[in-house]
């Protein structure tokens, strides 16, 4: 870099024309040969001092803008102390703390947790960097935005991916389909129930998409009523057996109105499928206590 020592001595009277005006080489008297001023693409598009005033006060203005109407800004260097750097900081619009953009009070989408400490990690970074309370309120609803989209593709992907377990699971049943979906059913609620409704439930809902514990469970259902399920109850006896009650639920089961008040190519009856369903339960909680008098 040139010392700007080694330039000439600027005279005024050599630089002043007529209303202010620069001489056309100007810069060529004003700075020594290999002086990279002497070529600045400003300088030279600078005419005279009406156009350096022009220069600086649109500067202040483009800077004015950029800081958000707040006064001149100066930009920090290699020597600005913590004072000069947060003075510069605050004119661009940068809140005195992290807290202060109040990221874990903005808007997320339904379905999103709140997550107070992402807020907190999220508002530190952007205040270390700089930024203003604008610039933060923009990265944060963008990475909502990129969430949000990333959720719904999740669900749209799992919907894809069960339609297409279910139809391997009908596949491999075929004819069977409906008949082990409903021992597979039964086995679940029997035994489920007593453990956890709620999972029980949540469970059967799966299973229509899982193919190997579809099938094992149908395996489980299927032997469980050859060995035990389907034993013919005592006709000289008066009480029903736990064998019994599950034969007689297996039986209703059956019906096409067990499933659903309207069966293919059946009048709508909700009142016998209601009746069936509590047959069904009834049965089994027979089942599970050990039988009951018929």
């Amino acid at each position: 870099m040139v010392d700007v020592a080694e330039n000439p001595v600027i005279e005024a009277g050599e630089f002043l024309g007529e209303d202010g005006a620069f001489p056309d080489n100007y810069l060529e008297k004003m700075y020594k040969e290999g002086d990279p001023m002497r070529t600045d693409q400003t300088l030279i598009n600078t005419k005279g001092i009406r156009s350096m005033a022009s220069q600086l006060v649109n500067a202040q203005k483009m800077n004015g803008q950029l800081t958000g109407g707040r006064e001149f800004a100066i930009l920090p260097n290699e020597q600005s102390d913590d004072k000069e750097i947060e003075a510069y900081h605050t004119k661009t619009g940068r809140p005195l703390t992290a807290a202060e953009y109040k990221l874990n009070e903005m808007q997320l989408p339904e379905g999103l947790p709140r997550d107070d400490k992402l807020a907190e990690h999220m508002g530190n970074i952007l205040h270390k960097a700089g930024a203003s309370a604008k610039t933060a309120t923009a990265v944060h609803n963008g990475y909502v935005e990129y969430i949000k989209t990333t959720m719904e593709a999740a669900v749209t992907q799992e919907k894809l991916d069960d339609a297409a377990a279910n139809k391997e699971l009908r596949g491999k049943l075929g004819a069977a389909y409906d008949k082990t979906m409903r021992d597979v059913g039964t086995l679940v609620n029997l035994f489920g129930n007593e453990i956890d409704p709620v999972e029980t439930a949540n469970l059967l809902k799966e299973l229509p998409n899982d193919s190997f514990a579809a099938q094992l469970l149908g395996k489980i259902a299927a032997r469980f009523g050859e060995d035990i399920l389907k034993v013919p109850a005592d006709p000289t006896s008066g009480e029903l057996t736990p064998d019994a009650a599950m034969a007689e639920a297996d039986k209703i089961m059956t019906d096409p109105y067990y499933l659903t008040d309207r069966p293919k190519d059946k009048p709508a009856n909700k009142a016998y499928h209601d009746e069936l369903i509590l047959k069904v339960q009834k049965l089994i909680e027979i089942s599970v206590n050990k039988g009951a008098v018929t």
